[in-house]
Order: C-alpha cells, then sequence, then structure tokens
C-alpha cells in the first residue's frame, strides 16, 4: 500500500515539473514571438530652433591695387605676399617714360607763357606799351597844335578850316590811342589764360607721374603674389590684393538660402563651427543682409561678425549641419556649466583666425531653456507611441521644436514611459511586444549626418 502511494506520489511530481516547463517553454516561445521595439524616455535638455548655412572666413572689405599708367613695375624691397603694409606706404612704381617727358615739356610751356604773360617782362605786351607810348606823345603834340590854333584864331591869324583839321587830328589819335590800349587788355587776357592752361598741362603731367606710384589704400596685408618686378603693364592691370586680416576685423560670410531670408534680421545671433578648430565653437551676430540674391545658387549673403570663441559647449550646443533643416535642439552634457564667451583677439582659437577658413553656421531664431526632449525619430506621423504594460499604446503628438535629430515633447507623455523610437510599421495599438532600451542621446546622435555627408568646402 505504501509502495503503491510513493509511486503515485512520484507520478503528480513528475506530471507538475512536465507542466511547469511545458508552461515556460510556451511563456518563453510567446515571448520571443513579440516583435522587439527600441525605446527610451524623456530628458531635460535646452532647445534651440535656427536656420543653417555654411559660411567662410573673409576680410569685409578687400581693396585691389591696379596699375593707372602703362609702364615698367618696379617694386620696392620687400613687398611680396604676406607683406605687412600701411596705409598710403609706396609699394612701388609703374615707370612710363612718356610721362617724363611730358612733364619736362609741360615745364617749359609754363615757363614760356609765365614770360609772356608778365607785364614786366612780356615781349608781346612791351611792344604794345611802346605803341601807346608813341600816340600819347603824337596826341600830346596834336593837342598843342590845336590850342596854338585856336590862340591864333582870336586874333584872326588862323582860319576855320585848319582849326578843324587840328581837332579832328586830336580825336584820330586819341581814338589808335585807346585802341592800342584795349589790345594790350586783351593781349593780356590771352596770355594769362595760355599761362593757366600751361599750369593745368603741368598739374595734368606731375599728377600722372604720381600715378606711377602704388600706394597701399589700407593697414593691412598683402594678400596674393605682387607682379614681378620689371613687368611691363598695361593700364588698370591687377598688381595686388591688400586686406585688414586681423581677426578682430575678420568677418564670417555666409551664404543664406533664399527661402531663409525672411527669418534674418541684423544683430541675430549665430553660432559657428569652423572646421580648422574642430569641436571649437564661435558666436557671432548678424551684420549686414545683402539685397540681392545669388541668382546662379539661389542664395543671399550675409555678414556675421563680433565673432567670439564659446567655451564649455558641447559638440551639440550650436552644431550646425547642412541638412534641408529649421531646427537644432541642443543637449548639454551633464555637469557642464552655461558656456562662456571670449573676444577672438588673444591666444583662443579664434585669435588664429584666417581668411579662407570654412565652417557651418545656426541662425538662432529661438531658444527655451528646460525643454522635454526625445529622438526626432520617435515623432511617427501625428503621433507618439509608448509601451505600457508591455502593450502599444498611440498618444497624440503635442510637438514643440522639430530638428533633424531631436523633438520637443509638450506634453501627453511621462517622464517613466517607454517610448517607441523605431519604426511602427505595421504594429497595431493594444500589441503585445518585447522591448530594448537606448539612451536618448545615443538615439538622437544616430539621427545626424555622418562625417562624410557634411560639406567642408567654401563658397
Amino acid at each position: 500500500m505504501k509502495r503503491h502511494a510513493k509511486i503515485s506520489t512520484r507520478a503528480v511530481v513528475t506530471v507538475g515539473v512536465v507542466v511547469a516547463l511545458a508552461a515556460g517553454v510556451a511563456a518563453g516561445v510567446m515571448l520571443l514571438s513579440r516583435t522587439k521595439v527600441q525605446v527610451t524616455r524623456l530628458v531635460t535638455a535646452d532647445v534651440v530652433q535656427a536656420f543653417y548655412a555654411t559660411g567662410t572666413v573673409v576680410a569685409e572689405r578687400e581693396y585691389e591695387v591696379r596699375s593707372q599708367v602703362a609702364g615698367v613695375v618696379e617694386l620696392k624691397a620687400g613687398i611680396d605676399k604676406g607683406s605687412v603694409v600701411k596705409k598710403g606706404q609706396v609699394l612701388g612704381r609703374v615707370v612710363s617714360e612718356d610721362l617724363e617727358k611730358k612733364v619736362r615739356q609741360a615745364e617749359a610751356e609754363v615757363k614760356e607763357k609765365r614770360a609772356r604773360a608778365d607785364e614786366k617782362t612780356s615781349p608781346v605786351l612791351g611792344e604794345y606799351d611802346k605803341r601807346v607810348e608813341a600816340f600819347e606823345e603824337i596826341l600830346a603834340s596834336a593837342k598843342r597844335e590845336y590850342q596854338r590854333l585856336l590862340t591864333l584864331a582870336e586874333t584872326g591869324s588862323a582860319q576855320r578850316v585848319e582849326i578843324d583839321r587840328a581837332a579832328d587830328r586830336v580825336k584820330t589819335t586819341w581814338a589808335e590811342l585807346e585802341g592800342f590800349k584795349a589790345q594790350k587788355r586783351v593781349k593780356a587776357l590771352e596770355t594769362a589764360r595760355e599761362l593757366e592752361v600751361a599750369e593745368a598741362g603741368l598739374e595734368i603731367a606731375k599728377w600722372g607721374i604720381e600715378q606711377q606710384e602704388l600706394r597701399a589704400p589700407v593697414d593691412g596685408v598683402v594678400l596674393d603674389w605682387p607682379v614681378p618686378t620689371r613687368t611691363r603693364t598695361k593700364i588698370d592691370e591687377h598688381m595686388m590684393l591688400i586686406a585688414d586680416v586681423r581677426p578682430e576685423s575678420l568677418i564670417m560670410r555666409a551664404q543664406v538660402d533664399e527661402e531663409d531670408r525672411d527669418k534674418l534680421h541684423v544683430g541675430q545671433v549665430v553660432r559657428m563651427t569652423l572646421y580648422a578648430f574642430g569641436e571649437g565653437k564661435f558666436e557671432g551676430r548678424v551684420k549686414t543682409i545683402y539685397a540681392k540674391a545669388d541668382a546662379q545658387r539661389r542664395t543671399f549673403e550675409v555678414d556675421v561678425d563680433q565673432i567670439k570663441e564659446v567655451r564649455g559647449a558641447t559638440n551639440e550646443d550650436a552644431g550646425a549641419t547642412t541638412q534641408a533643416t529649421t531646427v537644432q535642439v541642443g543637449m548639454p552634457a551633464s555637469g557642464t556649466t552655461n558656456p562662456t564667451t571670449a573676444p577672438i583677439t588673444g591666444g583662443s582659437a579664434a585669435g588664429r583666425f584666417a581668411p579662407g577658413l570654412t565652417g557651418e553656421l545656426a541662425f538662432i531664431e529661438k531658444e527655451k531653456k528646460g525643454a522635454m526632449i526625445l529622438p526626432r525619430q520617435a515623432l511617427q506621423g501625428d503621433s507618439f507611441w509608448v509601451v505600457r504594460g508591455g502593450k502599444l499604446a498611440r498618444v497624440p503628438a503635442q510637438a514643440g521644436v522639430k530638428a533633424i535629430d531631436r523633438v520637443e515633447v509638450l506634453g501627453g507623455i511621462a517622464k517613466e514611459d517607454e517610448v517607441v523610437i523605431s519604426a511602427i510599421g505595421k504594429l497595431a495599438e493594444g500589441e503585445a511586444v518585447r522591448t530594448e532600451f537606448v539612451e536618448n542621446r545615443v538615439a538622437a546622435d544616430g539621427n545626424r549626418p555622418k562625417e562624410t555627408e557634411v560639406f567642408k568646402g567654401g563658397f
């Protein structure tokens, strides 16, 4: 009897074990048969809404030095590419033998015209003086004769016809004398005019000599190779390019898509990354928005100045990309403090700014501190999907700022919710799923373009 009871007990235990194993296997099979989805949770970070462009560091103005005359170039010693020059400094000359000859010719003409115009030494005016002097004596003689005849007429010793002849001679002589005086005045005006013309010609010739000089238009640096010395050049040929390239004088010139034109305004904050400085971040402000678009590129030129280096920023604080997006969300690393800015002068990376450096710019539209953020792929259509109790649930999206990598959540999702970041596809609400957790930052960073996709050229 006891043996029969032991056998029954063993059978029951065996059956129970088998049933439990079967149930476990069934549960495992059922769990593994569920679709696996990747999930993450909300985090708090700052939101930056911006649009993007690429840019190049340039001098705000470049000044071209061109030849004003034709001749042979003679550069001053030491003038070469990279030479530092001062405003007004003579950099060289374009020597023209014709201009030298014209100056000597003009000087000779001025000397002659000055002698002709001088009343004391002018032979031309002296001739009229002699004529005037002679006719003054003739007029005096005619007047004396006229007076003598008038005196004789009182005693009847002179006839009326003689008196009239004497009077006519006085008038004729006076008229001729006044004519010579007028001719002298006309000739004086003529010689004075000739002198002025000659002096103007000399000034022009001397101006031409001055135009031989090549002078620096501003304090700056020679940016390109000057024309080699002893080279013969034509009028208006390029000699060299000069610009003020001190770090504090440089600007970032960007090409902004025409669709973003209305989002620009002077004084707008711009955050930048320059390829030459790796993870270094910079900040500036919009100075100039040029009025005309580039018809080929369909872009507007924008100048950014007041550039400062941003210290303490992570590679997410102002990262710009060339993707077609208008928003970027930054997530400072834990433990970092608010970024500080420093002017580009001094020993910072920005102090090594040079024309031609390229980078990416984020033109800030608005910023929001402490926003709730999910990776961009969490927003699927007009919904977020969460896993609650092992099953999918759809949450109507209440999204704010949207970026290529992240999206702001305004409501509808709790911090403890597991939010689906993998594609829902054909899954339906209420369907059981299994989950794989992915850190918010890792998931968001996966949305950024690969390094090979980032434009690193100028414009």
